[in-house]
């Protein structure tokens, strides 16, 4: 038997570490409703498909005990699915909790990335990178001319190069449409959350955004969006956005970030067999929100 449980972060059962997290190297923090499933294990010795949530504890004992009796029990209602936001706002509310019960952010050990005196590593997550950016486009005009000296001949040969004139300027406007600013995308890759920077080890090779050189970062739903003193803006998605702003704000100013909720996202939790952490008052929504 291994144990499994819910990782807020990935939204998903997962198999759990030595160390009680995911293993995708998400803390314990984030993993609850541990329980334990036997590991489906092919011939070869392979692991078979995800974890099965059957013998999750969020399913009720009556219908647990029933099936292990061999009873006829009617079929559980299967766990709704939370949204990415809805996720998002969880972990958040997570870390919070966390951190108002005193607990220090994880620490990595033996990650294999070199670090200066003094940083530490805490996660390691998949991410993808956009830039801001316009490009050069170029295009190539094209003629085309028939006729003859007759007056169909003058009338055809005008009709060509008036369709010519209209293709190019087609051409014209899609190249200039591709060659705006636009968010570009660049990579996938490994971010390192570290006490001082972002570490990204992506397609391209390793990138370091060190807090200090950072302007202003900018919450969407799709990411964060990084300004960099002469650099053009660099969204980084993949990753819960406000989750990620939550941990940047505590490893930069220690403060600890709150997310706002409601009857509908508690009830939401409860049909996706979630419950808000233990020991967090969560903020009520603003009016009208």
């Amino acid at each position: 038997m291994a144990r499994a449980g819910m990782c807020s972060v990935c939204g998903t059962n997962v198999w759990l570490a030595e160390n009680g997290g995911c293993q995708s190297g998400h803390d314990a923090s984030f993993i609850s409703g541990v329980y334990e499933a036997e590991i489906p294990v092919g011939s070869g010795g392979e692991v078979l498909g995800a974890v099965s949530a059957s013998a999750s504890p969020h399913l009720s004992d009556q219908v647990q005990m029933a099936g292990r009796a061999g009873a006829t029990a009617a079929e559980p209602r299967p766990l709704e699915q939370l949204s990415a936001d809805d996720v998002d706002r969880l972990a958040t509310l997570e870390l919070a909790a966390h951190l108002l019960a005193g607990r220090s952010l994880p620490v990595v050990a033996d990650s294999g990335i070199t670090l200066v005196e003094g940083e530490c590593l805490h996660y390691e997550v998949p991410y993808g990178a956009w830039v801001f950016c316009g490009v050069d486009v170029q295009y190539s005009k094209s003629y085309l001319a028939v006729g003859g000296g007759s007056v169909l001949g003058v009338a055809a040969l005008g009709a060509t190069l008036g369709g010519s004139a209209l293709f190019n300027q087609h051409k014209k406007n899609r190249a200039a449409a591709q060659a705006a600013p636009q968010w570009r995308f660049v990579e996938n890759g490994t971010l390192h959350i570290t006490n001082g920077r972002f570490g990204m080890a992506g397609q391209t090779g390793w990138k370091d955004i060190w807090f200090a050189h950072i302007r202003k970062i900018e919450i969407y739903p799709d990411g964060l969006v990084i300004y960099l003193d002469g650099a053009d803006p660099l969204k980084i998605g993949g990753i819960a956005p406000s989750w990620l702003w939550a941990v940047y704000t505590w490893l930069t100013r220690g403060q600890i970030v709150q997310m706002p909720c409601d009857a509908a996202f508690e009830s939401r939790l409860h049909r996706a067999g979630r419950s808000l952490p233990a020991g967090l008052s969560p903020l009520a929504l603003p009016s009208g929100d």
